[in-house]
């Protein structure tokens, strides 16, 4: 029949609920955008302030830059070299002090300032890496006196041997925080396979960031101790480039360690 092909009468679509619209994610866009980004910077702000509050985190940012100028520059005279040198320099009075306060801890064979923990190897690595430091800045204290002109030791001859030794001391103390490091790594992976075999996972999961974090810092003490021997002398025909570009993986990565020990935990997402 003609009405069957006939169509039917228009009926207006009705808008949706309000239930049933799309909502935009919280912090998407807008304000909330903006007070995320705020909250951020604020967090990381802190984070760098903190970091630069402490004597260790402005020495390596100082020798971070120290060593990118003595990368940059190559060997050669320079505006560059210049900077190096100047860096180096301003880093040695804030050392005085730093021979007493390493050796309190040796001292003390217990209580709280005793140097170590843990079993008898780690405790003589940590001793070990104390008295390398000791003689190192002590050494090093000592050569600065005599190029300011506080003291003499002698010659040319008997400058470059003190600062050698000083080297050295570090070569040592840098050789004892790498099998520190190694032996923290391999006892995080021990743990994390152990967690794996009970079924652990959130043991696991400790074991693993753990195993990261020491994995960082193990990264960090090698660089450290091939930077301290070609000072040293302990490995020779290193250049100044080489010299450098070491210099600024180890003092980088000390400054990534900082940073992430002062960094708040991320929240989860929520949905």
């Amino acid at each position: 029949p003609a009405h069957a092909h006939a169509r039917a009468p228009h009926t207006p679509s009705l808008p949706l609920p309000p239930a049933s619209l799309p909502r935009r994610p919280r912090g998407v866009g807008g304000a909330d955008a903006m007070n995320v980004t705020a909250v951020d910077f604020l967090t990381h702000w802190k984070v760098v302030s903190a970091v630069l509050g402490k004597y260790d985190g402005r020495d390596k940012c100082l020798a971070s830059l120290q060593y990118a100028m003595m990368a940059v520059a190559a060997g050669k005279p320079g505006w560059q070299l210049t900077m190096a040198q100047a860096l180096g320099a301003s880093r040695k009075p804030f050392r005085f002090g730093k021979p007493l306060e390493l050796a309190v801890p040796v001292l003390f064979a217990q209580g709280p300032y005793a140097v170590g923990s843990g079993p008898e190897h780690r405790r003589l690595l940590a001793k070990l890496k104390a008295l390398g430091l000791i003689a190192f800045v002590g050494l090093d204290n000592i050569g600065w006196l005599n190029k300011v002109g506080a003291i003499s030791v002698g010659g040319k001859e008997a400058a470059a041997g003190l600062s050698k030794a000083s080297f050295r001391g570090w070569f040592v103390a840098s050789v004892a925080q790498l099998l520190l490091e190694l032996d923290t790594l391999a006892r995080a992976v021990a743990k994390g396979a152990k967690a794996a075999d009970a079924g652990d996972l959130e043991g696991v999961a400790a074991a693993n960031k753990a195993r990261d974090k020491a994995a960082i810092a193990a990264t960090q003490a090698a660089a450290q101790t091939l930077l301290s021997a070609g000072l040293a002398q302990v490995i020779t025909g290193m250049s100044p480039r080489q010299l450098g570009t070491v210099g600024v993986v180890s003092s980088g990565l000390s400054l990534y360690s900082m940073v992430s020990a002062l960094m708040p935990p991320r929240k989860a997402k929520t949905v």
